[in-house]
């Protein structure tokens, strides 16, 4: 039964945005890529507001700017943090936590599967460690024909050119040293 299945053809529908999507251009290979924004919301500690202590909760100002460094002239201060409290004796449970609102975006690219359906493929600009990679492999790609073309002309056979890549090397002369004259001053200094 599974052999029948696989013989069926692939089915890719056309590619209908939704309305909300911006289009964002495309990727480097020609797919169109989109924006989708959408109203999401994380947890955030909850503090109680406190007075502030440098300027005892008087909202002070001198020439229109706020004189508080610490409370930037509101009078109040990040405080304690909140707690969900037992109801019958009182005591803190947990800390709690408030929502905060902001828009996610996602940029994406549409895949089909090939049996009508799509879904959406994440993609981010690529970095330029990512660059720097991708055009070091297309410059390795074309040197690697035009290395082996040379290799062939100068009519090695390729065990003569490993055995020369691999032999090893006479280790190169040292360069000897010359003399330092008598009437140079910094040849009494020098210490031997």
């Amino acid at each position: 039964m599974a052999r029948g299945l696989s013989r069926i053809r692939q089915f890719h529908g056309p590619v209908v945005p939704e309305s909300q999507w911006e289009r964002a251009g495309t990727t480097p290979n020609g797919r169109q890529l989109y924006i989708e924004r959408t109203s999401r919301s994380r947890a955030v500690p909850d503090y109680e507001d406190a007075v502030c202590d440098a300027c005892e909760g008087s909202k002070k100002t001198k020439n229109g700017k706020f004189e508080c460094p610490k409370c930037s002239g509101t009078g109040i201060v990040v405080g304690k943090r909140r707690y969900a409290k037992n109801p019958l004796t009182g005591e803190p449970l947990y800390p709690k936590n408030k929502p905060e609102f902001y828009i996610h975006e996602r940029m994406f690219f549409i895949e089909s599967d090939g049996q009508g359906s799509q879904y959406k493929v994440d993609w981010a600009p690529p970095t330029p460690e990512q660059i720097a990679a991708d055009a070091h492999t297309r410059a390795v790609a074309e040197m690697l024909p035009k290395l082996a073309g040379a290799l062939v002309d100068t009519g090695l056979g390729m065990d003569e050119i490993v055995e020369r890549l691999t032999a090893p090397r006479a280790p190169e002369p040292k360069a000897k040293m010359k003399p330092v004259p008598d009437d140079n001053p910094a040849a009494d200094t020098l210490e031997l």
